[in-house]
């Protein structure tokens, strides 16, 4: 294979990456996107300031505790981890950055909800239990409405096995 095939495919990758969106080919029918693991790359030169300025702390509690720590990004109901720096003991979670969680299912997504303003923390609230079956929908919102609140009064999140 030739460089020029090589040169050619990462113009197209970039351009893609670019865009963010779907792209057609005039000769072919159909739209053309990025995977989600390529789309991660758009999303790790957007982060780069971010953990530029999150990194020097992240190192520090990584080295005082040796636990996993994630900097994470709230997207719509999502946190996307934008950096991880992996504890060394044996047993752990590794999350890639790039994945996605529900923010009200992690710790680090119930910490940055908790301290959003009041009227924002309540949309979000609405849009996580829009999928709950409507039987336990009002229960579910509470339960997560008063962890939010313990959470703002500690000042972090509690991981409990999830």
């Amino acid at each position: 294979m030739s460089i020029a095939v090589l040169d050619k495919a990462f113009t197209i990758l970039e351009v893609m990456a670019r865009t963010g969106r779907p792209l057609g080919l005039s000769d072919r029918g159909g739209e053309y996107r990025l995977s989600g693991r390529l789309g991660s790359l758009r999303e790790y030169g957007r982060d780069e300031a971010v953990r530029d300025k999150a990194l020097p702390l992240m190192r520090e509690l990584h080295a005082e505790f040796d636990e996993t720590v994630n900097l994470g990004l709230l997207e719509g109901i999502y946190i996307r981890y934008a950096h991880v720096l992996e504890t060394t003991q044996p047993l752990r979670w590794i999350v890639k950055p790039g994945a996605r969680d529900q923010f009200h299912t992690t710790a680090l997504g119930r910490a940055i909800v908790a301290h959003l303003p009041a009227e924002q923390q309540s949309r979000l609230l609405t849009k996580a239990c829009a999928s709950l079956p409507a039987r336990g929908r009002a229960a579910a919102r509470a339960k997560l409405e008063r962890e939010l609140a313990a959470t703002r009064d500690r000042g972090y999140a509690l991981e409990e096995q999830e």
